[in-house]
């Protein structure tokens, strides 16, 4: 599908033909009025990047100029959470991404870079990942899988594959790589930054080498972990609520529990996953409603 498009699109003719197709979800009886009136052209390809496009639209700014894959869309960054990405890893000038995907984070991380590494193993992915970033002239693409990576580089950014056809995997070895495999990395530079799901049982998890932990919600809604190592990692773990881009650092602080008051406050959902509910409570001179509860009154 992606080569045919990228062919497709290669001259302005091409383009302006699929700005003129419906965006929206249209019934067979056109689609086969388009197929015979259009033989030469790849419809259905073009329909189904519509498609993708539209699904992509409220997470990721300009979607229109990208091209997905069907997992790209379900696993893309949203624009929000490459440009945070991005601004973790400005300091450092050769960087690489692992499972790059369709490169929205690509897009925003090889601002600026003196040299780039994306990585994936799937070719249609990769080539969606090459036209959406042909502005950057950093990048160098390798067909290879994250674990072959050996390319000398001062950070990685990695999001592990977390599907499995239709289901969403939570566990950290049945990632691809897997945690312990991107913890081998380190050989290559300490500094990594590794996307988890929001789902993932992270207290549970071994670590040995110094990290800390990022809870990152975007309006209101739990979107990622981030595994910080290296230079990434801070001595306290990080709730972080976008586009408001408020940060809350954990502090251990200890609230007493108390009798309803004039005001009840449910945090944002980062905050709960991260354990910090009596770090925002102290903040705010406020009570605990319940022990049990993640509820602030005030």
């Amino acid at each position: 599908m992606i080569k045919e498009i990228i062919d497709f699109f290669q001259d302005d003719e091409g383009k302006a033909f699929y700005q003129q197709l419906p965006a929206d979800v249209i019934n067979i009886n056109n689609i086969e009025k388009l197929l015979k009136q259009y033989p030469e052209k790849p419809i259905r390809q073009l329909l189904t990047l519509k498609k993708l496009q539209k699904q992509a639209s409220n997470r990721i700014k300009e979607s229109t100029n990208f091209i997905f894959t069907i997992k790209g869309v379900q696993q893309s960054s949203s624009t929000l959470l490459a440009e945070y990405h991005s601004k973790k890893m400005e300091h450092f000038e050769t960087v690489a991404d692992l499972c790059c995907g369709n490169g929205i984070d690509l897009h925003h991380i090889a601002v600026g870079k003196k040299q780039v590494w994306a990585v994936d193993f799937d070719k249609e992915t990769l080539l969606a990942a090459k036209y959406n970033n042909s502005k950057h002239k950093n990048i160098k693409y390798l067909k290879i899988i994250a674990q072959d990576f050996t390319k000398k580089v001062e950070a990685i950014f990695i999001d592990p594959d977390r599907r499995s056809g239709k289901r969403r995997l939570v566990e950290a070895e049945d990632l691809s790589p897997s945690l312990s495999e991107v913890l081998e990395m380190q050989k290559i530079t300490p500094n990594i930054l590794v996307k988890l799901s929001p789902a993932m049982d992270y207290k549970n998890l071994y670590i040995s080498v110094d990290h800390s932990w990022e809870f990152i919600s975007e309006n209101g809604e739990l979107k990622e972990i981030l595994l910080c190592l290296g230079m990434f990692a801070q001595k306290r773990n990080k709730a972080v609520l976008l586009p408001k881009k408020v940060e809350l650092i954990a502090n251990n602080e200890k609230i007493d529990v108390s009798k309803i008051k004039k005001y009840l406050l449910e945090p944002d959902v980062a905050i709960i996953r991260a354990g910090m509910v009596q770090d925002l409570g102290a903040l705010f001179n406020a009570n605990l409603i319940d022990e049990h509860l993640a509820l602030l009154t005030f």
